[in-house]
């Protein structure tokens, strides 16, 4: 959960997390491999796996390596928690994969997993990557606090969904021009971050829960956006 694969450079699973140095200046390392990895994208996967085959091993893998990663990841330390975004991200996953498994988990490692996701909602919420000028990070912070808001019970998620909806809001007018194209001036981040904006609100109107007027309009925008970038062939330019 900390060597770079490619280089083998290990960063310390016990520093604190802000003291790290990401960009080893001493070593071709390259965090942003291992957070891949760290990100739980295949979680998603054995979800959709189990789902399709209720085959009891994609369940077993699920659960052994969600335990091994937070023995080995305690909160605030190590490089997995270097950057509020990873967090956002690797929750979404570890929630939407849990979810799909539901069924299969054990009722233990259902509150394992509720307190670790518990415990990432609070991380973000603390540790918002705001700067002088906010960029996708930012975004990936509020819609990953927004679902984990949505999606768990509890007054202090509650807090974190009406937060973070409000700020998501506040954000696409700043960050997405008029015309729906993404700030950042990059075809990839614009649809990485139409993605961001796309998923709390798809949950809220699956829950009913009422969204800002001016997200779903600038989010519509976006979309158009793609549409517009997009050739006859599916592909779009890397802009």
């Amino acid at each position: 959960w900390h060597t770079d694969p490619g280089s083998g450079y290990r960063w310390s699973p016990t520093a604190l997390a802000h003291s790290l140095d990401l960009m080893t200046r001493d070593s071709p390392a390259d965090v942003r491999v291992l957070w891949e990895l760290n990100r739980f994208h295949h979680f998603v996967a054995l979800g959709l796996a189990w789902q399709l085959t209720d085959d009891s091993r994609y369940v077993d893998f699920f659960v052994d390596q969600l335990r091994d990663w937070l023995e080995a990841n305690p909160m605030g330390k190590g490089v997995n928690w270097a950057s509020a975004m990873e967090v956002a991200i690797r929750a979404v996953n570890w929630l939407i994969a849990g979810a799909l498994m539901q069924e299969g988990l054990p009722t233990e490692f259902q509150r394992t997993l509720l307190g670790a996701l518990l415990n990432h909602g609070r991380f973000i919420r603390a540790n918002l990557e705001i700067t002088r000028i906010t960029t996708n990070h930012y975004l990936a912070d509020l819609a990953g606090l927004a679902v984990l808001g949505l999606a768990l019970p509890g007054r202090e998620p509650t807090r974190w969904r009406c937060f973070a909806l409000r700020e998501l809001a506040r954000e696409v007018s700043f960050q997405v021009y008029p015309d729906g194209v993404d700030f950042e001036a990059s075809s990839s981040y614009h649809t990485l971050a139409t993605e961001l904006v796309a998923l709390p609100i798809q949950l809220a109107h699956q829950m009913g829960i009422e969204l800002p007027h001016n997200l779903e309009a600038r989010q519509s925008l976006m979309e158009k956006a793609i549409l517009c970038l997009t050739r006859p062939d599916g592909t779009a330019p890397i802009i």
